[in-house]
């Protein structure tokens, strides 16, 4: 999703829709958003929305539409909602066809600087736009998508991290979807190096070998229970701060847990999937530090 920053106040963008936040039956509008405070109280008194948590309404609107995305209760808030609530209103705009959105630069919630918000909002809308279509036979090409921030912006700096750890977040969410058979070690290992390779990152892969002659006994038991051999990733950043103590991420990427198998209902085996997530979150985070290009 692309992210820009408009001078133009919301009310007056000619956008597919505006996108706003409701904390219960509060809207989250900054001052000098009266009229369209106006119009959104107007129409809320016809809706069953009632601003709560990942509660999403589109309503259609002078040839837009307006996107109310609910926050819940000011005193139950935290930041995360925020970025739940940017991801829903745009999954649901994206569900109805809609493109280009549009939101407040700033907001009115207690609590939250306005760099936080925009980063919030920008990571958790390019979430929102996410879909995984991998095995899909008719699985189209999502559609191109913007966001503009609408009115004054000190700094763009929390904004160009959220485009950089949007299209981290997007670039691995398809990897970490797929099951053991079709993410095995091997496949992550290569992966992992050509997304370091596109970044800037130094990337080194360790195989059994490697790992036996390194005495990593543990991985190598949990191996034994797979016909794929084991792969250690080790993802380095070089910080332009030469005085900064490093600061190491580990994640566990186990493609497929075998343990405890007899326990587990038949079910609930599909979401074995995810017993890599701690391993992709690394890869993740270390993808949006190396575009961010964080000094550390």
């Amino acid at each position: 999703m692309k992210l820009t920053v408009s001078a133009t106040p919301l009310s007056q963008q000619r956008k597919d829709a505006l996108i706003i936040f409701f904390q219960g039956a509060e809207s989250a509008l900054p001052a000098g958003n009266a009229a369209l405070n106006k119009k959104t109280t107007s129409l809320l008194k016809k809706s069953a929305f009632k601003g709560e948590a990942g509660q999403v309404c589109i309503i259609p609107q002078d040839g837009s539409h307006l996107i109310l995305a609910g926050l819940g209760l000011q005193k139950h808030f935290y930041n995360g909602l925020l970025e739940q609530a940017a991801a829903a209103a745009v999954r649901s705009g994206v569900s109805a066809g809609i493109k280009t959105f549009a939101v407040a630069s700033v907001a009115k919630i207690k609590g939250l600087s306005d760099a936080e918000y925009q980063l919030l909002v920008g990571r958790g809308s390019a979430w929102g736009t996410y879909a995984f279509n991998t095995f899909k036979s008719e699985g189209k090409k999502a559609p191109a998508t913007s966001l503009v921030f609408c009115g004054p912006v000190k700094n763009r700096s929390a904004i160009k991290a959220a485009e950089a750890q949007g299209i981290a977040l997007l670039d691995t969410a398809d990897l970490a979807n797929l099951p053991g058979n079709e993410a095995p070690p091997v496949k992550i290992a290569t992966w992992a190096k050509s997304m370091a390779r596109k970044t800037g990152l130094s990337c080194q892969i360790m195989g059994k070998a490697e790992l036996t002659k390194k005495g990593c006994g543990g991985i190598l038991s949990v191996a034994q229970g797979s016909a794929e051999d084991p792969r250690m990733i080790i993802l380095k950043h070089a910080g332009t701060d030469k005085t900064a103590k490093p600061i190491v991420l580990v994640g566990k990427t186990v493609t497929f847990d075998t343990g405890g198998i007899s326990l587990k209902p038949g079910k609930n085996m599909g979401w074995m999937r995810y017993d890599k997530c701690g391993g992709m979150a690394v890869l993740t985070a270390m993808q949006m530090i190396a575009r961010m290009k964080l000094k550390t």
